[in-house]
């Protein structure tokens, strides 16, 4: 029987993919407001790569399955492909041509407990580890308009290698490329957030 205590059991909700894709701010961008533990999370991701410019490449930890369905794809990707990747994978490639695709990416979010993720950016060279940020479930839950943490977290991982400094490889000293956090839009994602978290406050506030 459904439980009819969880926000997903009250409303039933249906999006089109590809007008999501269309309005997206960032990759992994949620289709629902639904997050909370038990809640099936679907999420689009875009990708549009060249040669001249690569989407840039990191592995991604989580202890819940996710499976994709690519919704359309010119390259690599068949359309219509199903797949359940490792808890630890590799997110981004480069490709010798003009690549692009749209996927669904679904999760289900734990029961109860501590569901713990990861980031991690690598050498290029020598495939060490530049920057690691850990993060869990729990950790952008406590707002009126919750985080996805997978977004957020894979952000605030980002802002560890922004400089030459950072990207510099202690093993080896080969100095990394910048990776192209603007195409990610996790940013876009992070300020949109605090806005609507301001902005439903202020509403809030509003009606006593």
């Amino acid at each position: 029987m459904p439980d009819d205590t969880r926000p997903d059991a009250i409303v039933p909700m249906k999006v089109n993919a590809f007008a999501h894709v269309q309005s997206a701010n960032s990759q992994l961008a949620t289709m629902f407001p639904y997050l909370h533990a038990g809640a099936i999370v679907l999420c689009t991701s875009q990708f549009e790569t060249t040669p001249e410019n690569p989407v840039g490449y990191f592995i991604h930890e989580n202890s819940v399955d996710e499976v994709g369905l690519i919704l359309g794809s010119n390259g690599r990707g068949r359309v219509g492909d199903v797949w359940r990747g490792p808890n630890q994978h590799g997110v981004g490639f480069s490709a010798p041509h003009p690549y692009v695709s749209a996927v669904v990416i679904t999760q289900r979010q734990q029961e109860s407990g501590e569901q713990k993720e990861a980031v991690e950016f690598q050498c290029e060279q020598c495939a060490e580890p530049l920057a690691r940020y850990e993060f869990a479930s729990d950790s952008a839950e406590n707002a009126d308009v919750p985080a996805l943490p997978t977004i957020a977290g894979s952000h605030k991982a980002a802002l560890l290698i922004e400089t030459e400094e950072q990207r510099t490889c202690k093993a080896c000293g080969h100095v990394n490329s910048a990776f192209p956090l603007p195409v990610w839009g996790w940013g876009n994602y992070v300020k949109n957030t605090r806005i609507a978290n301001v902005a439903f406050k202020a509403l809030k506030d509003a009606v006593g």
